[in-house]
């Protein structure tokens, strides 16, 4: 168990994939963050999620990116930065589909005061007209038991574009 989690500074993850060539495989990223404590989280700084999947292949090769971001608190949950959750994920060639999700849970038994942005981003883009599909997702969940206070912008999007079928959601 622990009591408080306190970060100063920035926090940055990243995870990326690249298919080139004739390949037939697929590119995959993912970039996973979880702050669990059982009092307060602080971070005094920017948190940022990225993940980047692109597919240059002339084959039958997906690009899937997935970003994660969960933070829970018994008690409060401070972010003095923006927080950035951002997927991405292309096919440039080939038949294969995209897909990109991007998840940002925020749960504090107490309060929630985050005093930047929070962005939660999707994309997944094909280039071609043989991709299969294109999928992206993004999602954010905030509960705070007592109090929230989030004075800066939030913007939750999701982007599906290319000649395949797309689906994308966004709450």
């Amino acid at each position: 168990e622990v009591g408080s989690i306190i970060i100063n500074g920035n926090t940055l993850v990243t995870a990326s994939a690249t298919v080139e060539g004739e390949a037939t495989g697929s590119a995959s990223a993912e970039a996973y963050v979880n702050i669990d404590a059982d009092r307060d989280v602080i971070v005094t700084g920017a948190i940022s999620v990225l993940a980047d999947a692109v597919s240059n292949a002339t084959g039958a090769s997906d690009a899937s990116a997935s970003a994660e971001l969960y933070v829970e608190a018994g008690r409060d949950i401070t972010i003095t930065g923006n927080t950035l959750v951002a997927a991405n994920a292309e096919v440039t060639a080939g038949t294969g589909s995209a897909s990109a999700s991007a998840t940002a849970d925020l749960y504090a038994g107490s309060n929630i005061n985050v005093t930047g942005d929070i962005t939660v981003t999707a994309d997944a883009v094909t280039g071609t007209s043989e991709a299969s599909s294109v999928e992206a997702d993004a999602y954010l969940y905030v509960y705070a038991g007592s109090g929230l206070t989030i004075p800066g912008d939030l913007l939750v999007s999701a982007r599906a574009m290319g000649a395949a079928t797309e689906s994308a959601s966004a709450s």
